[in-house]
């Protein structure tokens, strides 16, 4: 036989359940929530290195001047008050009028250069003829072939194996190895850190 609940049972199994599930409704809502921590605030992928690239990109356009990158193996380029840098390996290029600041990345660059401000030669093996005078010179590849005027400031060499014929310098800083250096007028002031490095006045 099937009894019915009087009134005031009924009314306290209800306010039971009803209990029970406010009891159990703030779980439910948590529980998503904590597995879905972790992924809140992903982390960038290599911050550091695109800050890195970004600042070896515009490092030479501190002064405001503008930055003209070549990606093209031959040619002529008028670089008149404008920074250089020529990415391309293999390259074969002229530059004409005053340039600036010229950044030699990729190797086996053979390059003619009317004048400049600065050079600087990070790739290997590179060929480079400057007609005018500078106000310095970084070497920092192996077995450059440089033929130059005058430096007004440094000549910096700290590849190995690099040959430098000009003129004059101020200051001549060796810090490579098997390097020649000649020039054909003053002796420049001598810092040589480097080894078998041969620095001497053209006979």
């Amino acid at each position: 036989m099937i009894r019915s609940l009087s009134p005031s049972l009924f009314a306290i199994a209800m306010l039971s359940l009803t209990a029970c599930q406010q009891a159990e409704a703030p779980l439910a809502a948590t529980t998503p929530q904590a597995s879905a921590a972790p992924n809140a605030n992903p982390t960038p992928a290599e911050p550091a290195l695109a800050a890195a690239t970004e600042a070896a990109t515009t490092a030479s356009a501190d002064d405001g001047k503008p930055v003209l990158r070549v990606n093209s193996r031959s040619g002529n380029i008028d670089c008149n008050n404008k920074h250089v840098e020529v990415l391309e390996n293999n390259a074969q290029l002229t530059f004409k009028g005053q340039c600036l600041d010229l950044f030699f990345i990729g190797d086996n660059v053979t390059a003619t250069i009317a004048d400049a401000r600065l050079v600087q030669v990070v790739g290997n093996h590179a060929k480079l003829t400057i007609a005018g005078d500078i106000n310095e010179l970084r070497q920092l590849g192996d077995g450059g072939q440089h033929t130059l005027a005058k430096v007004d400031g440094l000549l910096y060499v700290q590849g190995n194996q690099n040959q430098v014929d000009l003129v004059t310098a101020k200051e001549l800083h060796v810090i490579g190895r098997d390097n020649n250096v000649h020039w054909s007028a003053a002796t420049p002031e001598i810092n040589d850190l480097g080894s078998s490095n041969v620095l001497k006045a053209k006979q």
